[in-house]
């Protein structure tokens, strides 16, 4: 909604196939905050117990949080209150704004995208909203409930967009909200009373910094159907599942928004053949469409379909990077490696986490018997690491330098990894066993 009444999101945007209208996170923010994360132990499923930084990390945040043409710059990523002492740390001036969502609304969002179980939803929650509640008291941050009925949420919405920087058009921002795309409720069941009750609560405290207001009503996701598809298919029951499913989405009101997350669900069970059914019955967008037909397709060992189903859904004005991700494996998997490779290393720059596509297509390389490209391609992948992250990419190319007989050249890359990157073992048991060869 800020972005689409004039705020400037600083950069390309983690755009995935979770939300269609997109995440509106920076791409370099995510990245930072996960190097934060990353050098103090943590990442975004645990809180680190103590943050550390460098010189790098410090004014690569001062780059994103400056103005853009004169337009506040639009940072929003969850990771940067398990942060929030490094991003709270600069000098430019910052107007916050933080998001209330009931606890176990969030958990099922996390459940339904990450499989993740409810009570670790919870305590994820619960890690991310104690630093808001401190915010939102020591700076009197003001808060949004985005469970708030509409016309309630709107109107919170606009006062607080009000007090920020530069001028934001509140119809443009207004003309962006559908309450529909909440697709997650607040029904209790199956966690442990002790947790909900310590996530209510904090709930409820932060509730209390805001207006007393309206709440949406109605249950918007069918979880105890999806639940039951779920356990059909882990016992294989495969039959009942997929009727199931047809069922629920034949009913429900927005089956897209039930078709994505089961669609792992069925891959993962093999029944990939069924899931390109149910997608031809519910008719997702196109680019949904052919992302969800290429996964099938693929784990159905069918490249070259899959190639022809994810292209049009990698070429769009604003594709999703799973599809072009996934098209890579694809024409891979078809034998189109060189079309592969370069694909994966065009799209590194726009990947949240750069180094993995690119040592996927130095591996690719190597097996090609193109050691040039691949040596070459690794060390791009380290250089795009931080230096507390290359160990375990140092390690892979010292292994192939030592394949190629470069012994020198690989105990070099061992030394660098040593210090680098102390904490990962295997390059000490390398460099042990290169100094007892010699």
């Amino acid at each position: 909604m800020l972005a689409a009444g004039g705020a400037r999101v600083p950069g390309p945007m983690v755009r995935n196939w979770d939300n269609a209208k997109g995440h509106f996170e920076a791409t370099a923010a995510v990245r930072l905050s996960d190097r934060v994360l990353s050098m103090s132990g943590g990442s975004w499923m645990q809180g680190p117990t103590a943050l550390h930084w460098d010189a790098e990390a410090e004014a690569e945040r001062d780059r994103l949080l400056a103005s853009i043409d004169g337009r506040p710059a639009l940072l929003k990523d969850p990771r940067m209150l398990l942060c929030w002492p490094f991003w709270g740390g600069g000098d430019a001036p910052l107007a916050l704004i933080g998001c209330v969502r009931h606890p176990l609304a969030a958990a099922r969002s996390m459940s339904a995208w990450r499989r993740l179980e409810l009570a670790d939803g919870l305590r994820l929650w619960l890690a991310h909203c104690r630093v808001l509640l401190e915010l939102a008291r020591s700076r009197a941050v003001p808060l949004v409930d985005v469970d708030a009925a509409p016309e309630a949420f709107l109107g919170r919405m606009r006062t607080v967009a009000a007090d920020l920087p530069g001028a934001l058009d509140m119809v443009e921002m207004a003309a962006h909200y559908d309450p529909r795309e909440l697709h997650h409720d607040g029904l209790a069941s199956g966690v442990p009373d002790a947790l909900l009750e310590d996530a209510l609560a904090l709930h409820g405290e932060l509730l209390a910094l805001l207006p007393p207001t309206e709440r949406r009503s109605g249950t918007t996701f069918p979880w105890p159907e999806v639940e039951r598809i779920r356990a059909l298919l882990a016992t294989r029951d495969l039959t009942a599942a997929v009727s199931t499913a047809r069922s629920l989405l034949g009913a429900c009101p927005d089956p897209v928004a039930v078709l994505l997350p089961l669609s792992s669900d069925l891959l993962r069970a093999g029944a990939g053949r069924d899931l390109l059914g149910l997608i031809d019955a519910v008719a997702p967008p196109p680019a949904i469409a052919g992302l969800m037909r290429g996964k099938a397709l693929l784990a159905l060992g069918e490249a070259g379909a899959a190639v022809d189903a994810l292209t049009p859904a990698a070429e769009g004005p604003a594709p999703y990077w799973e599809a072009r991700s996934l098209l890579a494996q694809a024409l891979h998997a078809a034998r189109r490696r060189t079309e592969a490779r370069a694909l994966l290393v065009s799209i590194a720059a726009e990947a949240v986490h750069p180094p993995s596509c690119l040592s996927t297509a130095a591996e690719w390389a190597w097996r090609e018997h193109d050691h040039a490209e691949a040596r070459r391609l690794f060390r791009e992948a380290i250089a795009t690491s931080p230096p507390h992250r290359r160990g375990r990419l140092r390690c892979r190319l010292a292994e192939l330098l030592r394949e190629l007989g470069l012994r020198d050249e690989a105990m070099t890359e061992l030394a660098s990894a040593c210090g680098e990157d102390p904490s990962y073992e295997r390059a000490r048991i390398l460099q042990n066993a290169g100094n007892t060869a010699t």
